[in-house]
């Protein structure tokens, strides 16, 4: 990967598959970034724990960008696939496809919600969006996974916000499960994605999270817009880049 400016969204690899592409959104301007993308095929990769219950494993995988820190990466995004037969072979409901990344941190697996794009005869592509690279796992279920998480208490500041000023988003996360689960943020903007995070929440608990963005001159901030979620969106066609921003509905 030859360059990659700050704050806009890089293209880092194009391939192989399951992939059709890799996106990432660096916060300091890199360059000669050695990518490395290892496929283990539907055998997990070892030292890793278990897969979450009724999660059905298609492909394993793991992403490494060689002298690039967690620091420095903002976000990833990918338009990945799964072939149908290996669906139906599996009886895989497919609304239930995840993109699920390893957390060395908290060694588990972080669940990201992904959002089916395109479907031909054989196969169904879907986009997904993740805090950072790390192992990886697309999975699928018999039944659609529940969801425990719920978003309140949203506020955004500053009100007015000057070009180039730090501008907060915070809100509160619940769990509404019986175990300590990961929620995977995403912040959008005007339809657009500025950044993404984990955050860790006890079962039947609630956890206060912040993201902060810089918007650019050429960009305008507007706080009625803004969204802190999952990820999911409504509309059906691919992920574009579009002067370095990311958005999976132009």
């Amino acid at each position: 990967m030859p360059e990659a400016r700050s704050d806009e969204w890089a293209l880092v690899v194009g391939s192989p598959a399951p992939f059709t592409n890799i996106w990432a959104k660096f916060s300091r301007p890199l360059d000669d970034i050695r990518v490395v993308l290892d496929g283990f095929g539907d055998q997990q990769p070892t030292n890793t724990p278990a897969l979450p219950a009724g999660m059905i494993a298609n492909s394993f995988f793991r992403i490494e960008l060689g002298e690039v820190s967690s620091q420095d990466l903002v976000a990833a995004a990918a338009i990945a696939f799964v072939d149908k037969s290996w669906l139906d072979s599996n009886q895989v409901h497919k609304w239930s496809i995840q993109f699920s990344r390893f957390d060395e941190n908290l060694d588990a697996w972080v669940t990201s919600p992904s959002k089916r794009i395109r479907e031909d005869e054989e196969r169904l592509r879907f986009a997904v969006v993740v805090p950072g690279f790390s192992t990886f796992a697309i999975t699928g279920n018999r039944d659609l996974p529940e969801l425990p998480f719920s978003i309140s208490d949203l506020r955004i500041g500053p009100e007015s916000p000057k070009d180039g000023e730090h501008i907060d988003v915070v809100a509160s996360v619940s769990n509404s499960g019986a175990e300590t689960a990961v929620y995977p943020a995403v912040l959008w903007v005007d339809g657009y994605i500025e950044a993404a995070k984990t955050v860790s929440v006890d079962a039947g608990g609630d956890r206060g999270s912040r993201v902060r963005t810089t918007k650019a001159d050429r960009h305008v901030f507007d706080t009625t817009r803004a969204t802190y979620h999952r990820g999911e969106r409504s509309r059906s066609d691919p992920p574009t880049s579009r002067n370095g921003r990311y958005r999976p509905d132009d």
